[in-house]
């Protein structure tokens, strides 16, 4: 699928819109292989130290901000030029800017379908102005948004520096990504589990061929992406 139709299949441009979860179902990965962070989940709070009643507690530079703001600061770096980013805003804001910027400096029209990153086994991904970012430690996850959703690396990524989450039902489920991520990775080592399916464009037939009516819309584009 060209870039794109990646962009318009994700952004609900002349069809309906699909989400990243949506994408990885139809790639056959399993829904408890990655954890899945939206726009109106409470913050993600993660802490690495206890106090004297060995209680975990919050470390606010390792928390991915969702309904509170933090003060940020970043360089964007992209066709040879870059810019400053900084200013006090949640985590998804500031990924959603970081996104912008990329695809205003490349300059060519090129607008970023999203962004991958990883650190430590640990890897997240986010389409552009998504309302989800996912977080696993199976690579094949990350290996496939990059070459089938053409999503670029240099996201940050939640839970990749040690710590715990301080809400015990999402500490659970992180747990129990990383026991299925596991299990997919010895699956794949035994030769038993089947390769990703590759994702079908909506604007396509089922031979391929693009519609008529979107290849006008959208003919230069086409072109060479």
């Amino acid at each position: 699928m060209k870039e794109i139709e990646v962009w318009d299949m994700m952004h609900g441009n002349n069809t309906e819109k699909k989400s990243l979860c949506q994408c990885l179902d139809e790639m056959g990965f399993d829904r408890e292989s990655y954890m899945v962070v939206r726009r109106n989940d409470p913050d993600l709070k993660i802490g690495d130290s206890y106090d004297n009643q060995g209680k975990l507690q919050e470390n606010k530079y390792s928390t991915f901000h969702i309904q509170t703001s933090s003060d940020v600061r970043f360089s964007v770096i992209a066709n040879g030029s870059q810019e400053i980013i900084q200013g006090n805003m949640s985590d998804f804001d500031a990924i959603d800017r970081k996104m912008d910027t990329i695809s205003h400096l490349q300059n060519n029209g090129n607008a970023v379908t999203g962004m991958v990153g990883s650190n430590n086994g640990v890897y997240a991904a986010m389409a552009d102005h998504g309302d989800e970012i996912i977080i696993t430690k199976d690579p094949e996850i990350a290996a496939q948004l990059e070459s089938q959703l053409h999503f670029k690396d240099g996201l940050g990524v939640p839970l990749s520096n040690g710590g715990k989450l301080l809400d015990s039902n999402r500490q659970r489920e992180w747990e129990t990504v990383e026991f299925r991520c596991k299990q997919a990775a010895v699956a794949r080592s035994r030769g038993t589990k089947e390769p990703p399916k590759q994702l079908k464009s909506p604007f396509r037939d089922a031979f391929g061929q693009i519609n008529k009516n979107y290849a006008a819309l959208r003919d230069n584009q086409l072109q060479g992406r």
